[in-house]
């Protein structure tokens, strides 16, 4: 969903779409005639659990085969479950959250009951942080490691460098 109204496309020259591949350029090239257009995709990288002092990462897949409970606090879970499947981890339970849920003790315990039944607990990066105060079983609390892949990244990473460059010459021109 649009987070303005689609006439604030005009003021963009680059547009980075990472969803809905298939309609975007229609969208984009219909409202703004002119502007690049870059796609980017999340694709899972590892799982990572805390160890005390430090984050260790393990291949993904270390869920390959395993019973899986799948905690979520984000707005639209299911690419995050698309890629535990992926990775032909079975999820046993899911136990979804609203998005930037703080974790409570009633949470916790709820996530406990639910982890008997499953060899490991997975969440997401932005949940992991919230729920490692709890006390887990060692090796059993995983955060789902993505990372933003995009289609001619570095292209973009000049456009973006360039046209901030020129935007300054733009300020220190009308500062003069």
């Amino acid at each position: 969903p649009f987070r303005e109204p689609i006439c604030g496309l005009a003021r963009a020259q680059l547009f980075l779409v990472t969803g809905a591949k298939e309609k975007w350029p229609q969208i984009l090239r219909g409202n703004h005639k002119q502007g690049e257009i870059f796609f980017g995709a999340l694709r899972a990288r590892c799982v990572r659990t805390w160890e005390g002092d430090r984050w260790g990462e393990y291949p993904l897949s270390r869920m390959t085969g395993a019973k899986i409970l799948a905690i979520s606090g984000i707005a639209n879970a299911a690419l995050f479950y698309r890629m535990i499947d992926d990775w032909q981890g079975e999820i046993v339970d899911v136990l979804e959250f609203e998005d930037h849920h703080r974790y409570s003790q009633q949470d916790w315990q709820r996530i406990n009951r639910g982890a008997r039944k499953a060899d490991m607990i997975v969440t997401t990066e932005k949940d992991i942080v919230k729920l490692m105060c709890f006390p887990f079983a060692r090796h059993q609390l995983f955060a789902l490691r993505v990372e933003m892949v995009i289609e001619r990244g570095q292209t973009l990473m000049t456009a973006v460098e360039r046209t901030v460059r020129e935007r300054l010459i733009a300020i220190r021109a009308g500062d003069a």
